[in-house]
C-alpha cells in the first residue's frame, strides 16, 4: 500500500487481490491503520480535507492463497481475531474526522465489497465493473454486518441478492451502494481536479461524523460489558487511539463474528471457494450478459429464461421482421410476466425490456439467440453460432440445454450461453439431427406403453398415477402431445437407432406419429397381467433412470455419472423432492430398486 498528500487532500491505494482476512490482506491493514493515524494527525492539523481510497486491483475472496490458508494454517480463534480487527477499521472509518472517498475501475467483492462500504462516498469508473458479496447465494452471513443492515433498511434489495450473486455497477448505484458509476477513461489524468470537485461539494452539503451503530446481543443482557469511557469527539487523541482501544459489546455485533467464522471453517465454505477459483481459471470475471436479443419469429424464449435475465439485471430486445409477430410477442411475454410478478417489479423491468422490427444482423455483435417451435436454439455471436435444444418445457421453472459437443467453438458465446441459462451439457458423439433428449424421451414413452401392457393399467391411469407421485412433466398428457408433434420433424427413422446400454428402441414405436396411437397401443394386453400399483411405477421409473444413467456415462456422451445423472433427471422431470436417480437409489436400496427391473425388459411386439 502506498500513501501520499495532494494538496488539501491523502491519496491511498489499495494493490492486495486476496481476501482482507488473509495473511496479505492483514498486512495491507497494517499500512492502512497506520495511514489512517497520519490522516487524524493532518486533519488535527488542518492540512487535509478529505482521503481519497483507491482501489487499483480486482478483490475477490476466492484466491488459492485464501483456500491454502483456510484450509492448512489458520485456526476458528485467529479468523475471528481477524474479523474483529474488520469491524474496528470499519468502525474508524466510519467515525472518521475528514470524509473518506472510495474509487476504483475493478470488480470489488466479498468481505473487500464490506469494507469499502464503511466510505462516505464511492466511486466507479467503468460501467462494466461487478460488485456482491457472492457468499449470499451459499447461505454465509455478512461478516462485518452491512448487508444485513441493508436487508431490514431495503427489504426489496432481498430478492436482488437471492437472484444473482453479483450486480453491475448500474444497478449498485440504483440500490445505493455506490455513490455515482461514470464511463471515464482518462479519469486518472484528472484526478486532482475531480477531487477537489468532490471536497467542494462535500463543504457545500456538510460533512457530518457517523457514529458506529450499536449492535446489542444476548451476551450482553445476560452478562452486561464494562461501561466504556467515551472521549471528546473533537479530541484528536481519541481518535489516535481508537484502533488501540477494546471495542465494547454494544458497538460490535459479536454473536455475527462468531457465525461467520463457524461458517467460513466449514466444508461448504471451502468447497465453494474452490469452486470460484475454478470457475475464474476458465471463465474469467464473473457477469452478466448486459445485452440479449431474441429473435421471436418462430417463438418466444422460456418464460424461466426471460424471468432469469431480468432478475440478474440483462437488458432484453425482441425482435422479428414482421411488426405482428413483435406485438404478439411482446403482449404474450408481459401477461406471462404479469403473472409471476408485481406490479412495481413490472414497471422496473420496462426499463430493460425493449423491441423493434426488422432483420437479424448477418454478423451480430451482441448475443443474438432464436428458439423455435420444438425448444431448438441457436446463439448467435460475431463469427460464432451455437446451436442445441431446451430441455424444459416453456413454463418450466428451471431451464437446461443441450448442444453439441463440436459447435461451441468460441469461449465468449458458450460463455453467454451459460449464462442465460441454469445448465448448460454439452453432449458428445452426438447426432445433431436427433439430439439426445429425443432418444432418452422415446426410451421413457417405450417404457410406459410397455408398463401399460404388461400391468394392465390405462395410458390416462398411469399419467394420473405419475402427476401424484410428483412427475408432474410426464404425468401431463399436453407434454406428450407435444413431444410426438416433435419427433414429427425429426429425420425419417429410416435404420434402427444403436441401442443405449441394454436399452433397445422399438421402431414400430419411433414410427407412431400421433398421440391417439400412443394411448391406443398402450391398451393391448399381455397374456398375463403383471405387478402395478403407484408404487411399482414409482420404483419402476427410478430403476429404469438409474440404469439409463450408467448406461449414457459408459457410452461417452457425458465426462462423469454426475453429470449424467443430473442431464436425465432434467431431461425426464424427476420429482424435486427425491433430488436426482443416484441420490434416491442411495435411499431406496438397489435391492428395492431390483424388485422393479423386470419391467425394464424392453421387447418389441
Amino acid at each position: 500500500m502506498n500513501f501520499e498528500q495532494h494538496d488539501n487532500f491523502l491519496l491511498a491505494d489499495w494493490v492486495c487481490q486476496d481476501s482482507p482476512l488473509s495473511n496479505a490482506g492483514q498486512k495491507e491493514l497494517d499500512q492502512l491503520e497506520e495511514f489512517y493515524r497520519f490522516a487524524c494527525e493532518q486533519a488535527a492539523k488542518e492540512r487535509v480535507q478529505a482521503v481519497l481510497w483507491l482501489q487499483k486491483v480486482p478483490c475477490y475472496d476466492a484466491s488459492e492463497a485464501w483456500v491454502k490458508e483456510l484450509t492448512t494454517d489458520l485456526l476458528r480463534d485467529q479468523l475471528r481475531s481477524r474479523l474483529l480487527r474488520l469491524h474496528k477499521l470499519t468502525r474508524m472509518i466510519r467515525s472518521s474526522p475528514i470524509p473518506w472517498i472510495y474509487a476504483t475501475e475493478k470488480d470489488c467483492c466479498g468481505t473487500m465489497f464490506e469494507l469499502m462500504q464503511a466510505c462516505h462516498k464511492r466511486f466507479v469508473f467503468d460501467r462494466d465493473t461487478w460488485f456482491g458479496f457472492p457468499e449470499f447465494a451459499i447461505g454465509q452471513v455478512s461478516a462485518l454486518g452491512w448487508l444485513g443492515a441493508q436487508l431490514q433498511k431495503q427489504p426489496a434489495l432481498a430478492k436482488v441478492w437471492m437472484a444473482r450473486s453479483v450486480i453491475s455497477a448500474e444497478e449498485a448505484v440504483q440500490t445505493g451502494v455506490i455513490t455515482a458509476a461514470l464511463s471515464w477513461k482518462d479519469w486518472r489524468r484528472h484526478l486532482i481536479s475531480w477531487m477537489q470537485q468532490q471536497i467542494l461539494t462535500i463543504d457545500e452539503e456538510g460533512f457530518k461524523r457517523r457514529e458506529p451503530p450499536s449492535h446489542p446481543s444476548w451476551q450482553e443482557g445476560l452478562w452486561p460489558a464494562p461501561q466504556y469511557t467515551k472521549l471528546s469527539k473533537n479530541h484528536i487523541q481519541s481518535l489516535l487511539e481508537m484502533p488501540t482501544q477494546a471495542i465494547p459489546f454494544k458497538m460490535v455485533n459479536r454473536d455475527l463474528i462468531d457465525t461467520a467464522s463457524h461458517f467460513m471453517m466449514q466444508a461448504s465454505y471451502e468447497h465453494w471457494l474452490k469452486q470460484e477459483v475454478a470457475r475464474q481459471k476458465s471463465w474469467g470475471r464473473q457477469s452478466v450478459p448486459k445485452l440479449i436479443y431474441f429473435d421471436v419469429s418462430a417463438a418466444l424464449p422460456p418464460l424461466a429464461t426471460l424471468s432469469r435475465l431480468l432478475d440478474r439485471g440483462a437488458r432484453i430486445v425482441l425482435f422479428s421482421t414482421n411488426a405482428e409477430v413483435v406485438r404478439q410477442a411482446v403482449e404474450s411475454m408481459f401477461n406471462a410476466l404479469n403473472s409471476k410478478y408485481s406490479r412495481a417489479e413490472i414497471q422496473q423491468f420496462n426499463q430493460r425490456i425493449s423491441w423493434f422490427v426488422g432483420p437479424s444482423p448477418s454478423v451480430p455483435e451482441q448475443y443474438t439467440m432464436k428458439f423455435g417451435a420444438f425448444r431448438e436454439f441457436s446463439c448467435r455471436y460475431r463469427d460464432a453460432n451455437i446451436q442445441g435444444w431446451a430441455i424444459g418445457s416453456q413454463k418450466m421453472p428451471r431451464q437446461t440445454v443441450e448442444i453439441y459437443g463440436d459447435s461451441p467453438s468460441n469461449k465468449a458465446a458458450l460463455k453467454a450461453v451459460n449464462d442465460v441459462f441454469e445448465a448448460v451439457y454439452t453432449v458428445r458423439d452426438i447426432d445433431p439431427d436427433r439430439p439426445l433428449l429425443y432418444r432418452v424421451r422415446s426410451l421413457l414413452l417405450q417404457m410406459l406403453v410397455y408398463y401399460c401392457q404388461d400391468s394392465g393399467n390405462s395410458w390416462q391411469d398411469v399419467l394420473d398415477q405419475l402427476t401424484g407421485m410428483g412427475w408432474s412433466i410426464l404425468g401431463s398428457s399436453r407434454f406428450w402431445e407435444r413431444f410426438l408433434e416433435f419427433r414429427k420433424v425429426m429425420p425419417e427413422v429410416t435404420e434402427p437407432l444403436p441401442a443405449i446400454g441394454q436399452f433397445s428402441f422399438d421402431q414400430r414405436l419411433l414410427q407412431l406419429k400421433k398421440y391417439s396411437d400412443i394411448a391406443k397401443l398402450s391398451g393391448r394386453r399381455n397374456l398375463e397381467e403383471l405387478e402395478s400399483g403407484p408404487g411399482h411405477l414409482h420404483r419402476s421409473l427410478v430403476s429404469f433412470a438409474y440404469l439409463l444413467t450408467h448406461a449414457l456415462y459408459e457410452k461417452g456422451f457425458f465426462e462423469s455419472i454426475e453429470l449424467a445423472d443430473l442431464y436425465l433427471s432434467d431431461a425426464i422431470g424427476f420429482p424435486k423432492s427425491l433430488g436426482s436417480s443416484l441420490i434416491f437409489a442411495k435411499r431406496l436400496g438397489l435391492l428395492r430398486m431390483a424388485e422393479a427391473r423386470y419391467a425394464m425388459e424392453v421387447r418389441s411386439y
